[in-house]
């Protein structure tokens, strides 16, 4: 499998947005967690996220971490 077939980049660095839909569509769905995220390092939930297109798309939950509190408190 070649991973650099994927070039989706919505939020996050190049590729990784795609790379991650795929990996998801191999998880089944009907798991109860199957719809839960967590993004560590989350900057302000959304710059270079891997996570939040996710949560925007896709209807996903997500907890961000974020050890920085002014960046914390920039998230909207």
């Amino acid at each position: 499998m070649n991973l650099k077939s994927y070039s989706d980049d919505i939020y996050s660095q190049p590729r990784e947005n795609s790379i991650i839909k795929y990996l998801l569509s191999l998880i089944s769905e009907s798991h109860p967690l199957s719809k839960w995220c967590v993004e560590f390092g989350a900057w302000d939930g959304k710059f270079l996220s891997n996570t939040f297109n996710l949560v925007e798309t896709y209807s996903y939950k997500a907890v961000y971490i974020k050890s920085n509190k002014k960046l914390y408190k920039s998230y909207k």
